[in-house]
């Protein structure tokens, strides 16, 4: 027996946090979006899988366009005609009230209901038997107690759409515990909802494969699903990486001495080896977070802060057609000593000033807008202003020591 565990892949998802990018590289962003699935199928046929388990949140939501469905169906169909079928269940994000709604796909595809239902089949003359259930509603309280133990089947596969009881704080997400799972004595629980991959445990595995591709730049590592097989009797898992669209943050530090020449090419060569290294990647997002540590390199930061090193690392990487460097963030790894400066008003002026009413008294009438609200009080947007304004601080310290100096 062999079988795909994936999860959360989150179909028709726009992608989060990004600001805007030049029309080829949207282009190669979209094709993204629907290339991980594509190459599931492709995978599932090289590998002739028996059947496909997709652990939840398949669509992004519960009303997916006419022509994502139209897409599914096609692929759905490619995976019937090689004798594979799929077994479904759906999250928080794409529930449905299967009694009020209907859902069309091919017949090797089973949805399972919004109640905890086995679906049990043979495999080459060997019973297999999967335990699963969908959302309703966007919450799903405690649920695992439903699920029953472990049958007569040679293996028993649990697939649950849910989260760690001790990570669930709210118990919205069909809270469980390892000990609830390990009680069930199945041979395999295919998990999804948490989007970092996730081995729970091997004996036996309980295993999140993670989003197969990150849809923000805080979704970076390895993205992809898992190839289970049955080996010696018992199932192991292998992880099968795909890189679509990758999300990457790279970190320097301007070193004292640093000059502009010098760090450009650093910057530049690490950035066109991560392209090659991922060359069928379609497309690369990479965030810069480059760190001052001294007082000498606050000297380079208007390179930096102004945006022209931003831009002039684009032009250097136009031919370079998969990866688009899409923000800088500065940060100070410790305040500097400067002369006017003392290292401890410096903070102690921080600790006043970056309070939330300070910020929202500068904000003012912007704060009347809630996307305007909701993104300024963020930690790293907080962190970020802070950052700007002590080099901004710093720098005219410096100005006008050199003035008066």
């Amino acid at each position: 027996m062999k079988f795909i565990h994936t999860a959360d892949l989150h179909l028709g998802s726009p992608f989060e946090g990004l600001s805007a990018i030049p029309e080829s590289y949207l282009e190669r962003l979209h094709r993204g979006t629907n290339a991980a699935f594509l190459f599931l199928v492709k995978v599932a046929l090289h590998e002739k899988v028996d059947f496909i388990l997709i652990a939840g949140d398949f669509f992004d939501n519960h009303r997916p366009s006419v022509a994502l469905q139209v897409m599914v169906y096609e692929q759905f169909e490619k995976l019937q005609r090689a004798g594979i079928s799929v077994y479904l269940c759906l999250g928080n994000h794409d529930y449905l009230d299967l009694d009020k709604a209907s859902v069309f796909f091919p017949e090797n595809v089973y949805l399972f209901p919004n109640y905890p239902t086995t679906k049990s089949f043979l495999i080459k003359g060997e019973e297999i038997a999967i335990t699963s259930f969908s959302y309703a509603q966007r919450w799903s309280k405690d649920i695992i107690q439903k699920f029953p133990k472990k049958s007569t089947a040679k293996w028993h596969l649990g697939m649950l759409h849910g989260a760690l009881r001790e990570t669930d704080l709210g118990s919205h997400y069909a809270p469980f515990s390892k000990e609830q799972l390990f009680e069930k004595k199945y041979d395999y629980w295919a998990l999804g909802h948490i989007h970092k991959r996730t081995e729970l445990s091997l004996a036996p595995p309980i295993i999140y494969p993670g989003s197969i591709q990150g849809k923000n730049r805080k979704e970076t590592g390895p993205k992809g699903f898992y190839i289970v097989e049955e080996q010696g009797g018992k199932l192991i898992p292998h992880f099968h990486e795909l890189k679509t669209v990758i999300w990457q943050t790279l970190d320097f530090v301007i070193e004292k001495n640093s000059n502009r020449a010098a760090f450009e090419k650093k910057i530049f060569e690490e950035l066109t080896r991560l392209a090659a290294d991922n060359s069928e990647a379609e497309l690369i997002l990479v965030t810069l977070r480059i760190s001052f540590s001294n007082q000498d390199t606050v000297k380079l930061k208007k390179m930096v802060t102004s945006g022209f090193l931003i831009r002039r690392l684009r032009n250097l990487l136009h031919q370079v057609s998969n990866l688009y460097v899409e923000k800088v963030v500065v940060t100070l790894t410790a305040a500097p000593a400067v002369s006017l400066i003392d290292a401890g008003v410096l903070e102690k002026a921080k600790d006043a000033v970056f309070q939330k009413l300070s910020l929202a008294e500068t904000a003012d009438k912007l704060l009347d807008y809630p996307f305007i609200e909701k993104h300024l009080f963020q930690d790293g947007v907080k962190k970020e202003i802070e950052t700007a304004a002590m080099l901004n601080l710093i720098e005219e310290a410096d100005d006008h020591e050199n003035i008066t100096g």
